[in-house]
């Protein structure tokens, strides 16, 4: 017995690429909340897309809030990450 996938119609796209390009691009570029926010804003007909954009905007912020609180309580950038030499955060 074959099992024939179903017909999936095309998605319904806005940015003209693929849909999993444009949702790899939201996470690719250094300053993810941008790159989100501008697919948010061009995309308005893939679910797909617009859930990976609101992501990557969610993280990057995220991670920007946390690097400001952190740089405000005088914890200096280095020890942001672990290190191989350590074994814990900070």
């Amino acid at each position: 017995m074959h099992s024939q996938a179903a017909y999936q119609p095309p998605r319904r796209q806005t940015t003209g690429l693929a849909p999993n390009i444009a949702a790899l691009l939201s996470y690719l570029v250094p300053v993810p909340p941008i790159t989100g926010v501008i697919l948010l804003l061009l995309e308005k007909e893939d679910g797909f897309v617009r859930f990976h954009a609101m992501q990557a905007v969610i993280f990057g912020a995220s991670c920007l809030i946390l690097t400001l609180a952190l740089q405000l309580l005088g914890v200096p950038p280095e020890r942001f990450f672990v290190h191989s030499s350590s074994r814990s955060f900070c």
